[in-house]
């Protein structure tokens, strides 16, 4: 054929792995499918549920097939056995279909029993289907969900179920219908974390019948016009503005975690080095390993001479001096590493603070005078204010004794962020403590 692989879109991928498996051939009536006009004509052939999505609100692999699209037309919103049971012409022999199905070794036996082979697709069947599609049966999932019902007070209205746990793939589904993915092509958005309280707001108005009402209206909009699909699943929302008020409270979340404030990770890197002595500007340290010589800065000498450096970052003290400046102040950062935990501990450890291009093995000793008062501890990830101006730190740039800081928001913008050198006395600092019913939402 001629078509490059940039023109093989992952739809005619999907195709030709089911017309693999089905060893070339429709699903159903076992003609040939040709592939040249698989890949170049999109009206020639159709993924289709065996069993009716919109009877089973199941859209897994097993229970789809390729065949030609005059073949869904002809099957509709029927399973293979109502089909090939109807008498209709254009139906093939039922007993032909088992046999071919049968032999293929392509196909799993959940595939083959549960799926292409079905004899009775009734309402209990249906409900069976439906449930095990929207409900997540994953042990944690389950236990919650167990923990929930035995725990909780529930009123008594006659339903034999007041807590469920609702399925990925039904969120999913409720997501595309509604328009709540928020990513190009109707994909869901995982830029930020608000997809979270997105998929939060969805389960939280997922239900059985809401799900049967989606799979019905996809089903009967399948081949409509757009406009005639979205009025149809409008009505399968729990009220008519459901998503027009959640893209409206999206953009008023900021995400936030629960920051970690742990002191553990790796406290030096591995290649050990042989101390030579401080660079000529006596800010650095001269470091030899496997015949070369580096110069750094943020190293660890041992009493046997080695030297080695500093991994990470363990959290930020920053201390203000109110007499530098000519009595303006001044704050003074000191990055605490993982090295310097158990020194903590013991007691042995020194208090220094960072210089712009020196390295920590030639910084000065945090004024005695500081120690009796008491420091802003920063860790990665913590939001910090500024002068009321709001960003989460990232890291310290140790060599320009500056604040890497990133926006709350993907669109967010930090410039006016006060720098660490502009900071004084006068300068209201402050560290936000976030939940969610307060600093998590814009002003």
């Amino acid at each position: 054929m001629n078509i490059s692989p940039d023109e093989v879109s992952d739809r005619i991928i999907e195709k030709m792995a089911f017309r693999e498996q089905q060893n070339d051939k429709d699903a159903y009536t076992g003609t040939t499918i040709n592939l040249e006009r698989l890949v170049t004509d999109s009206h020639y052939c159709q993924v289709d549920h065996v069993l009716p999505y919109s009877r089973t609100s199941d859209n897994s692999r097993n229970n789809r097939v390729l065949v030609l699209s005059t073949t869904n037309q002809n099957k509709r919103e029927r399973t293979p056995f109502e089909w090939m049971n109807s008498g209709e012409a254009n139906a093939p022999a039922w007993n032909d279909y088992k046999k071919h199905v049968l032999a293929n070794k392509n196909y799993s036996q959940r595939k083959k029993q549960v799926y292409l082979l079905n004899e009775n697709l009734d309402s209990e069947t249906e409900a069976q289907f439906i449930s095990r599609n929207l409900n997540d049966t994953r042990y944690m999932s389950r236990a919650t969900m167990a923990f929930l019902a035995d725990t909780l007070e529930y009123p008594d209205d006659g339903r034999k179920r007041h807590v469920i746990a609702v399925a990925g793939s039904a969120t999913s589904a409720l997501r595309h219908v509604w328009g709540l993915n928020f990513g190009e092509g109707n994909v869901k958005d995982r830029s930020d974390d608000r997809h979270h309280a997105v998929d939060a707001c969805v389960i939280a108005a997922c239900s059985e019948s809401t799900l049967k009402k989606v799979a019905r209206a996809r089903s009967r909009g399948y081949r409509s016009f757009k406009k005639t699909q979205e009025s149809r699943l409008s009505d399968t929302q729990p009220w008519p503005t459901f998503a027009d008020d959640v893209i409206a409270m999206r953009e008023k979340i900021v995400p936030t975690r629960m920051v970690s404030h742990g002191v553990t990770g790796r406290a030096f890197k591995d290649t050990n080095y042989k101390l030579l002595g401080l660079s000529g500007d006596k800010k650095f340290a001269l470091l030899k390993a496997n015949g070369k010589v580096a110069k750094e800065g943020n190293v660890v000498v041992g009493r046997d001479g080695n030297a080695h450096q500093v991994d990470g970052m363990a959290f930020l003290r920053l201390w203000l001096d109110p007499a530098r400046n000519n009595g303006r102040g001044k704050w003074l950062a000191e990055p605490v590493y993982y090295a310097d935990i158990p020194l903590m501990k013991n007691g042995s450890y020194v208090p220094k603070v960072a210089k712009v291009k020196t390295g920590r093995i030639c910084w000065d000793s945090l004024p005695t005078a500081l120690l009796s008062s008491e420091p802003l501890v920063i860790f990665r990830g913590d939001v910090l204010e500024v002068d009321g101006i709001r960003a989460r730190f990232n890291s310290f740039h140790s060599n320009n004794c500056a604040l890497v800081m990133n926006p709350l928001t993907v669109d967010g913008d930090i410039s006016n962020f006060p720098t660490l050198g502009k900071w004084n006395k006068s300068t209201d600092v402050r560290i936000i403590q976030e939940d969610c019913l307060g600093h998590c939402y814009r002003k």
